[in-house]
């Protein structure tokens, strides 16, 4: 509780823990599990997946200028499949999807029509993917 708010430093005579809150843990660290423990050999009741069904191609696609005002250039590694381009909003929604054509390696894209905002500009070749965030000013 700050009891002199408009004071300055220690003049603003803070109580610390003085609301008591109806928690066990309000006046002592709460008690957080360690999720880096990884998996329990052996273990029936270990409950962690592998999501690597595809591979992330992450330092492979590039996007310049970023930011941007809404045209902009994909770089990336010539793939042999056709790729599919998908622009998604902070809100997860796709706003956008176009074709990349096989063996490029550059494409332009075009979302002037969107508002300002950051997004997530997702290609995918087959099991392969790659990922960018982007800017829109």
């Amino acid at each position: 509780v700050i009891n002199q708010p408009d004071s300055v430093g220690l003049a603003c005579d803070l109580v610390q823990h003085g609301i008591p809150l109806p928690a066990y843990n309000y006046n002592s660290l709460p008690n957080h599990p360690n999720y880096f423990l990884g998996a329990l050999a052996g273990s029936p009741c270990d409950t962690l997946t592998s999501l690597a069904s595809e591979s992330f191609i992450s330092k492979q696609l590039n996007v310049f200028p970023n930011p941007n005002d809404g045209l902009f250039t994909l770089g990336f590694n010539a793939q042999k499949d056709v790729g599919v381009l998908e622009i998604f909003d902070s809100m997860g929604r796709m706003v956008y999807e176009d074709k990349v054509a096989q063996w490029s390696q550059y494409k332009k894209v075009d979302i002037t029509a969107l508002p300002m905002g950051i997004y997530l500009c997702r290609i995918a070749w087959g099991k392969s993917v790659a990922g960018v965030k982007i800017l829109k000013e």
